[in-house]
């Protein structure tokens, strides 16, 4: 295989190497990693908090910022979605009855606490 060849196989230009080594650069420089360990536990914790007190979230799981719930029922997911996304919180479903949470590797704990005001309110807003 020449080496031009081989460069360009599996998105291997030189670009796409240049950004990629930038990006875990910044990542590492702004403690990114260190931030989505720190803010997943965070939400989890309130995620659990909110579990406490609202038995349609029957679990709550993740590693870091990528994080899921699941609902109860599997109506809610698709009702869940639309909810949160006209109170401005995008959120993504999975699987049957879960949602999936993945924020940026920048979020700040005021930014955590207005996700988790917005899925409460949605919470609330469930019918029984």
């Amino acid at each position: 295989m020449a080496q031009e060849e081989l460069l360009a196989w599996g998105g291997g230009q030189r670009i796409d190497l240049s950004i990629g080594l930038k990006t875990i650069e910044v990542i590492e420089r702004e403690k990114l990693l260190k931030n989505a360990e720190k803010m997943g536990n965070y939400i989890k914790k309130r995620l659990r908090e909110l579990q406490k007190k609202y038995p349609k979230i029957v679990d709550v799981r993740g590693l870091g910022l990528m994080i899921a719930f699941e609902l109860d029922k599997e109506k809610y997911k698709h009702i869940f979605e639309k909810e949160a996304f006209k109170k401005g919180l995008m959120l993504l479903g999975c699987g049957e009855k879960s949602i999936r949470i993945v924020p940026p590797l920048i979020i700040n704990r005021d930014e955590a606490d207005e996700g988790i005001e917005v899925i409460e309110d949605v919470l609330k807003s469930l019918k029984k």
